[in-house]
């Protein structure tokens, strides 16, 4: 009888460790970013200052550009793009709303940021780099939005990273560093933990040696 407990005490534990850890990879496209503390943690790697000029290339509905803007205040700019023109009035209404002026909505292409040259201090781009077809060439479109020393980071999932995208939907860090080091970006930290199923890749503008591999948030 004990050992029959025991068999099931372990498979109502495994199993609730599973539910736990597949919970916890969708809610992050879900919860409120005060629940997960996303924007803080971005903020970090991408070293934004107040007064900076950022853009979030596929801002959906702008819930992570406005996280950002409050932290560059109404001296910086967030550019805050999407191919999606409801999308991009949703990001328009919300900035809005909330009473930032900085939060410029730029309309989307499927090929370049669509960005002035060498308009930002840092750009990022969460769950969207997969998307893209030629990787490459928008790799490119980002190096020339940034400044000299600017920043970049790529937030995405591996294929069968996330069940719920499928096997085939995602990137692999490899491909996302192969298509940045054509454009003549260097890999200066990769966190592969990032949260949700997700890595992060950042790059910058100019050389430097990779400072963290597989390191956590």
């Amino acid at each position: 009888m004990q050992t029959k407990w025991m068999i099931l005490s372990a498979g109502v534990l495994t199993a609730t460790t599973f539910a736990a850890v597949v919970a916890w990879r969708f809610a992050i496209f879900c919860a409120p970013y005060a629940w997960t503390q996303e924007p803080s943690l971005l903020r970090e790697v991408l070293d934004v200052k107040e007064g900076d000029s950022i853009a979030d290339i596929g801002a959906g509905d702008g819930a992570l550009a406005i996280e950002l803007a409050r932290v560059v205040g109404a001296n910086g700019r967030v550019y805050a793009s999407d191919i999606s023109a409801e999308r991009q009035r949703d990001i328009a209404a919300r900035a809005s709303r909330e009473r930032f002026a900085q939060v410029l909505v730029v309309k989307g292409l499927v090929d370049a940021t669509n960005l002035p040259h060498g308009c930002c201090d840092a750009i990022y781009m969460r769950a969207v780099f997969h998307h893209i077809q030629d990787q490459r060439a928008f790799a490119r479109s980002i190096a020339d939005g940034v400044r000299p020393g600017g920043r970049v980071a790529i937030i995405d999932f591996p294929p069968g990273g996330l069940w719920f995208h499928g096997s085939d939907h995602g990137v692999t860090a490899e491909a996302v560093i192969a298509a940045f080091d054509e454009a003549d970006m260097v890999l200066t930290q990769r966190i592969d933990n990032w949260g949700g199923g997700m890595f992060l890749l950042r790059f910058e503008a100019k050389s430097k040696a990779i400072t963290s591999v597989g390191s956590s948030k």
